[in-house]
């Protein structure tokens, strides 16, 4: 190390020990302050459930080869999971709803009140309060994630009471069984009506291939001695073939969708329910104190290098103007006072 570095760093802790007493005063004051921000601070609980949603995947599998056959409306081109789009269901309008306005027994209240009440929410209109609830939700008491590997979905809920944290965490997951379970339903009566309409479509197909390749045939007794009544008996024989395997495959997702219809199993499979936590996941009071600690300290040592900043530049604007250098007075010229003579 240089010694002009020695000097500095020795003149830096010399100007801190000099103005110890200001720092330290400002340290202990943020101190205080965090202190006391995070004693006011209520607690809080976390209560968690994990939740693995049942893939579409088996019950569309064929549904999906299908559609690549004959363009079926509403199937997909291919099998696509949901599962990644249950973390942004639970959080969805269509979830939550319900669940803002489902009474809850909390210690708060003697009467079981919705979330409106609970969080006494004010606004001017129902609607009001009701999309404040809904936008507290979403920000401050949920949280959701998905393990990329296993599918497994955990959903979080933190409130200041425990109870309330699982009741809310249970009455989310309850509400997306029900809603997907609906909405599998709706779809698989609107496949069903248009797989019956198709059915009836394909079986006069097929009766009508049946009825050419059956006049064909008596219209020509003796094929074998002709290859071009061969070949018109192949093609005939290809377009049976082609609506009979059409109406075998509609005849089977018609009654795998009719199964789908009427399925009343959960497609939500909940691993862990919540359960009210016995500890408070926040606030983190200590980081909380830890951290005003350190930006007091840090406020005490850069008020000191201000004020020693601000002093050099006042300083250095109060010197007097330096001398003029390298002449004398003889070398100023004269000023003239008038006109000459």
């Amino acid at each position: 190390m240089h010694s002009s570095d020695q000097v500095k760093i020795d003149a830096i802790i010399e100007t801190l020990w000099s103005y110890r007493k200001r720092i330290a005063a400002i340290t202990i004051v943020f101190m205080l302050v965090s202190l006391g921000y995070a004693l006011m601070l209520p607690n809080m609980y976390t209560a968690t459930v994990t939740v693995l949603p049942e893939s579409e995947e088996k019950g569309l599998g064929q549904f999906a080869q299908l559609s690549t056959l004959m363009s079926l409306p509403g199937f997909p081109a291919s099998s696509v999971s949901e599962t990644e789009l249950y973390p942004e269901l639970m959080k969805s309008e269509a979830i939550l709803r319900d669940v803002i306005y489902r009474e809850y027994e909390t210690g708060k209240y003697d009467e079981p009140v919705n979330l409106i009440a609970y969080w006494d929410i004010g606004g001017n209109t129902e609607r009001r309060q009701y999309q404040t609830t809904l936008q507290i939700l979403r920000d401050e008491v949920l949280s959701t994630s998905i393990a990329r590997d296993s599918r497994i979905i955990t959903l979080e809920v933190e409130t200041t009471d425990p109870d309330l944290s699982a009741d809310i965490a249970n009455a989310i997951v309850d509400n997306m069984g029900e809603y997907v379970l609906n909405k599998r339903r709706t779809r698989a009566s609107q496949q069903r009506q248009w797989i019956e309409k198709r059915l009836e479509e394909v079986q006069l197909d097929l009766r009508d291939a049946e009825d050419a390749l059956k006049n064909f045939r008596e219209a020509n007794r003796r094929i074998l001695d002709s290859p071009d009544l061969m070949m018109q008996q192949e093609r005939y024989l290809r377009d049976l073939e082609k609506h009979a395997t059409i109406y075998l495959e509609l005849s089977k997702q018609y009654e795998m969708i009719r199964v789908q219809e009427i399925r009343d199993m959960p497609v939500v499979q909940v691993l862990d329910p919540a359960s009210p936590p016995a500890k408070k996941s926040g606030p983190g009071r200590k980081r909380i104190l830890i951290l005003g600690t350190l930006f007091g300290l840090l406020t005490g040592v850069l008020s000191v290098y201000g004020k020693r900043l601000l002093n050099i530049s006042v300083e250095e604007s109060n010197e007097p103007p330096a001398e003029i250098s390298g002449g004398t007075k003889k070398d100023i010229p004269k000023q003239s006072g008038g006109p000459k003579r």
